[in-house]
């Protein structure tokens, strides 16, 4: 108090040696503004805490959702890379398979004597007689010299 009655005479070129305050009154208006104050204070601080959980949750949404979506791309990615994975695998057992059932046709064509055509006619009773066993079955072809149409029991 003292230094703002000094600034405050200051100007007028006057010193202030000493202040005294005799009795000093508070109205009781001035305590009910006070509180009223801090509680606008406390009130408005607590708005703005508010506000930034509010935007702490909705950025933890969108990272969150952005990780989800992320997830679920590489999870895709991946899935699809093991089905082509799986099916080079397919592939290429299957192009053995082939190879070695066609190395093995040659081998008999070459040990018996046997022309392509007769190969191949002995690879169609072969297959018609794996399929036969698996109940009736109908052969449908062309009719020529090697096929014929044919049921068997």
């Amino acid at each position: 108090m003292e230094t703002a009655i000094t600034l405050a005479i200051n100007s007028e070129g006057l010193e202030v040696n000493a202040v005294y305050i005799g009795e000093v009154r508070i109205p009781q208006q001035f305590e009910a503004a006070v509180t009223a104050k801090v509680i606008k204070q406390q009130n408005a601080a607590t708005v703005l805490m508010t506000r930034n959980v509010t935007m702490i949750d909705s950025d933890t949404t969108v990272i969150v959702a952005q990780a989800e979506a992320d997830v679920q791309v590489k999870l895709g990615v991946a899935r699809n890379a093991a089905r082509v994975v799986v099916e080079q695998a397919k592939a290429t057992a299957l192009q053995k398979v082939l190879r070695a059932e066609a190395e093995g046709f040659q081998a008999i064509a070459t040990e018996l004597s046997l022309s392509v055509d007769q190969v191949l006619a002995f690879k169609k009773s072969r297959m018609i007689r794996e399929l036969g066993s698996a109940g009736e079955i109908l052969v449908v072809g062309f009719a020529d010299e090697h096929l014929s149409v044919k049921e068997r029991a």
